[in-house]
């Protein structure tokens, strides 16, 4: 049999999935499967197509093998990063003591071939002297409770302040995909009025509070977005934005979405998790907003010092 790659698993069953006979009929993949060969065991399970979208070849996932030892020639997907870090991540205390640990198991100094050649090992860590930077003091936006503040811990947050420039917003539309973990339309409705309260609450100008909300299935995300960009563009002005709810963190999606808007269409987009708009938490809004509003070409914060950066404030010398 010859291997075929997989383009796309099937959002419909394989007793529900037609196509042309070529003498005029129509059949199911279950159907012809059970004709051709033997009836599926599982024929209510998706396919999984081996062709284009111009022209599918749909197999049944029961009739398909993977091929064993196959390399990953794409980047790992989110839920690998996670699993990763999770594994990798340990605590300063906790990686010094297992250093330490095998420093002291491998027994370097007991070894005859490191004596022969003369080598000593210092068992205890190098310590070095260091110098902690004060942090700069950011200014916000005019109508802020107090508009300079200094980050503590390395973090600080936008409550009680206002952006030091933002922007307004009047084009835009709303993508929600369809999906395992999908948001409802009062799910998507609820986000979109608590963001744009935020977006107003921190300085940014929306003008269009009711915003068009297009639904989709995944695989039709592109054509999905082209026609809500028409849809918001107008003569004089194009579409400034296109806010995107998935259902999944699947990588490659996201790209074609960056792409497409940023490349092709020319349009800030912005992607949200289904999970985080059915939550609804302010904080999560807070940080859509800002990055809302850097992308609409505003900014959040800026240093309220600028001599901190030293020769990094100065324009260069490109002579």
């Amino acid at each position: 049999k010859r291997p075929r790659e997989i383009k796309e698993f099937t959002t419909d069953r394989a007793c529900d999935i037609m196509f042309d006979t070529g003498n005029g009929g129509r059949i199911s993949v279950a159907d012809y499967f059970a004709q051709r060969y033997q009836p599926l065991r599982f024929p209510c399970l998706q396919c999984v197509n081996a062709g284009t979208d111009q022209r599918p070849l749909y197999f049944p996932l029961e009739v398909c093998d993977v091929i064993p030892g196959q390399s990953r020639d794409k980047p790992p997907t989110d839920g690998m990063n996670g699993r990763l870090l999770r594994i990798e991540t340990i605590h300063p205390d906790e990686r010094r003591g297992i250093i330490e640990g095998l420093v002291k198991e491998a027994s370097h100094e007991k070894d005859p071939y490191v004596q022969e050649f003369g080598i000593k090992l210092e068992p205890n860590l190098f310590s070095l002297k260091g110098h902690i930077l004060e942090a700069p003091v950011i200014a916000y936006g005019a109508r802020s409770k107090d508009r300079r503040i200094r980050p503590v811990d390395g973090t600080w947050d936008l409550r009680n302040h206002t952006m030091f420039q933002g922007k307004s917003l009047d084009r835009w539309g709303v993508l929600v995909m369809q999906g395992s973990g999908v948001c409802t339309p009062n799910d998507a409705q609820r986000f979109v009025e608590g963001l744009i309260g935020i977006l107003e609450e921190k300085g940014v100008e929306v003008r269009n509070r009711a915003p068009p909300v297009a639904f989709g299935e995944c695989e039709e995300v592109e054509s999905k977005l082209r026609s809500l960009h028409n849809e918001c563009s107008t003569d004089e002005q194009k579409c400034e934005l296109l806010l995107v709810m998935k259902p999944n963190k699947d990588t490659d999606q996201y790209r074609r979405i960056k792409l497409l808007g940023d490349s092709i269409l020319g349009c800030a987009t912005q992607v949200v998790q289904c999970e985080h708009v059915r939550k609804g938490q302010m904080s999560y809004k807070v940080n859509i907003a800002q990055k809302i509003n850097t992308k609409l070409g505003g900014m959040n914060g800026v240093l309220a010092d600028r001599d901190v950066l030293g020769p990094l404030a100065q324009p260069a010398d490109c002579k």
